[in-house]
């Protein structure tokens, strides 16, 4: 469904086109094309708001609507199938429907809109320059491409504790992008950087290299499953716990992942970067914005034994054999000072359908980052929380007993299949260490009348860290709209916040060659002999944690593909005479001249307490270097 926001009403068009369907059957859908330019944008002066449907009453609200919606769906199917057909698009030239007055009634949803950027939704009270800023930091840090990286189709929520990439283009509104903040108005900034990059807290693009999940449609997974064969199917295939094909609604990023061919089945045919997906609401609530969206569910993994991706985007196959459209409806509800954000799931069973479902439910959850490789500020692998009874997981034969209230310390070595914990029916919790802690540990729960299939999934297969589980495993009859079903990821906010030593390059750090050079410190092959460009700073906290990692800030003048050694970064550890993590660097390790580059070395610093410790630079004289400073992160 679509939304356009009337000068006067700020009504929601195309709900009102469809209840004028609903209401009146001699009018056809067809008469869309009546209401709408060669472009396919909407004549405001043709839509009339209904006066059974208030689009500012929120989603208890409009649910009453869908009521009366269902009595003549078959308009509404035809209505969907013309919109998707027209890949419509709206008028956006006018004040009125672009620009909202942050201080207009608390109905209306404070939006900006900023060349080259996202439609934002700032509820932070920071200044807007200062929220343009942090956005651009953010997306930058991503590495994206600009096809495939966030635009100005698609929506920015920016409070107090995230920003987060509404990404409407490709995905139905799914939040692509997530970072954290400090929850200072006037000083707003991120609390999860990589050096200098702000890290998304999902798995888009977490590096800053540009990277899509292999093994998901972006950062969630969303997943039904179907028992019903098809012609090319295993007869068998459905007899439980197995099952025939995964549903879904179909979104852009490709499987990729080569241990998944029955999910890479369908990747041909599935929207393109371009396909626009908008919401059928958006409203501003007492603490923050609630969006929804709806689309058909469609098969979207082939698992009926022929991976042939026969029926790949067709709607839902019944036990009958007919194939009829059922809609999934997600959203989000997010906060301006909270770390919370509830993901919103709810069916659309329309009328005329046999009963939906009620033997699986919608799986999945939040990506968090990669596995067996996450990223190291989100190594979520290594404690786990639960609040209320024991729970347990198989790592490679062994069980693990999770004690309710402790911590425990999930085992160090990579197993060959995923490790999941599932029904749970409590809040989980994964941290990087025995403890809560500040932007590095997230609490999975599940809330409303279904809510016990909490749980993650250390997924090796899939190739990431999920939090999530299962929702909405009742049956919806035909004509229906299922419970709304939310799955909360909470973000420890005020948690312990781990130690980080910043060593700037001309203050801190000891040189055997070179000079001040600007912000940094610099050796010149025409002015020096090889040599330390850096040494120091004999610190002795580094040993109060067990695993640490190192950023060197660097740069070079000529930046190619040459495989020369130009420096060697190390840490070593001076009361023991060790180097513990040492890399040599290429130039062609470099990306661009004259332009700083973060490279990482990880150490352990266990039964090291008390130690002196050095970050250094060796220089081999074959090309200008210059240092701008040594980054240590305690990571757990």
């Amino acid at each position: 469904m679509v939304k356009n926001i009337l000068n006067d009403c700020k009504k929601y068009i195309f709900l009102i086109t469809i209840q004028c369907l609903a209401c009146d059957p001699d009018l056809s859908p067809q008469s869309l094309e009546e209401m709408t330019g060669e472009k396919g944008i909407i004549n405001q002066d043709l839509a009339q708001p209904h006066s059974e449907i208030n689009a500012d009453a929120g989603l208890d609200a409009h649910t009453d609507a869908d009521t009366d919606l269902d009595q003549n769906l078959s308009y509404q199917e035809d209505m969907f199938n013309i919109l998707t057909d027209m890949n419509l698009e709206f008028d956006m030239e006018g004040p009125d429907s672009t620009v909202i007055n942050p201080e207009t009634e608390d109905d209306q949803v404070p939006t900006r809109i900023v060349a080259g950027l996202p439609q934002i939704h700032d509820f932070s009270g920071a200044p807007p320059d200062r929220v343009n800023e942090l956005i651009q930091r953010a997306f930058n840090g991503l590495g994206l491409n600009e096809e495939s990286g966030p635009n100005e189709r698609d929506r920015v929520f920016i409070g107090l504790r995230y920003l987060a990439w509404i990404d409407e283009t490709g995905f139905y509104g799914k939040i692509n992008g997530l970072w954290l903040l400090n929850g200072e108005a006037q000083n707003l900034d991120f609390i999860s950087l990589d050096g200098d990059r702000p890290v998304n807290t999902f798995a888009v693009g977490e590096r800053g290299a540009g990277v899509w999940p292999s093994g998901y449609m972006g950062a969630e997974h969303i997943e039904v499953p179907n028992r019903i064969p098809e012609e090319d199917d295993d007869p068998n295939c459905g007899i439980f716990p197995s099952f025939c094909a995964q549903y879904s609604h179909a979104e852009a990023a490709p499987f990729t992942n080569l241990r998944i061919p029955t999910w890479r089945a369908c990747n041909e045919g599935s929207p393109t970067w371009d396909s626009h997906f908008r919401p059928y609401l958006i409203e501003s609530t007492e603490e923050g914005l609630r969006l929804m969206y709806e689309g058909p569910l469609t098969k979207r993994g082939d698992f009926g034994g022929s991976e042939t991706g026969n029926h790949c985007h067709e709607d839902w196959l019944f036990s009958d054999g007919i194939r009829r459209r059922v809609y999934l409806r997600v959203g989000y509800e997010l906060f301006t000072d909270d770390g919370r954000i509830d993901r919103l799931m709810q069916v659309r069973n329309p009328a005329g359908n046999p009963e939906f479902g009620g033997d699986t439910s919608f799986i999945g959850g939040f990506v968090m980052t990669s596995w067996p490789q996450p990223h190291p500020l989100k190594q979520l692998n290594r404690h786990v929380r639960v609040t209320e009874r024991q729970a347990q997981v198989n790592w490679q034969g062994a069980p693990v007993q999770i004690l309710p209230g402790e911590w425990t310390a999930l085992p160090n070595n990579v197993p060959e299949h995923d490790i999941v914990l599932g029904q749970a029916n409590q809040a989980v919790t994964l941290s990087q260490m025995d403890r809560l802690v500040t932007g590095r540990s997230f609490t999975l729960s599940n809330h409303g009348p279904d809510h016990r299939d909490s749980g993650f999934c250390l997924c090796v297969v899939h190739g990431a860290i999920e939090m999530g589980g299962g929702l909405i495993s009742t049956a919806v009859p035909n004509g229906q709209l299922s419970h709304l079903a939310t799955r909360r990821l909470t973000i420890e906010m005020n948690g312990f916040l781990p130690e980080k030593w910043i060593y700037e390059a001309e203050n801190d750090l000891e040189h055997q060659i070179g000079r001040l050079d600007e912000d940094g410190w610099s050796a010149s092959t025409n002015l020096d002999e090889p040599g330390m460009l850096s040494f120091g700073p004999y610190s002795r906290e580094w040993g109060m944690g067990s695993s640490h990692r190192a950023l060197f800030r660097l740069m070079v003048d000529v930046a190619d593909e040459r495989e020369e050694v130009v420096i060697a970064i190390d840490i070593y550890d001076a009361s023991d005479d060790v180097v513990l993590a040492r890399q040599e660097l290429p130039r062609s390790a470099f990306v661009s001249p004259f332009t700083y580059q973060n490279f990482s070395l990880s150490f352990n610093t266990e039964d090291r307490m008390g130690h002196e410790f050095e970050a250094r630079v060796y220089w081999y004289d074959r090309s200008y270097v210059r240092l701008d400073s040594i980054t240590i992160d305690a990571l757990y």
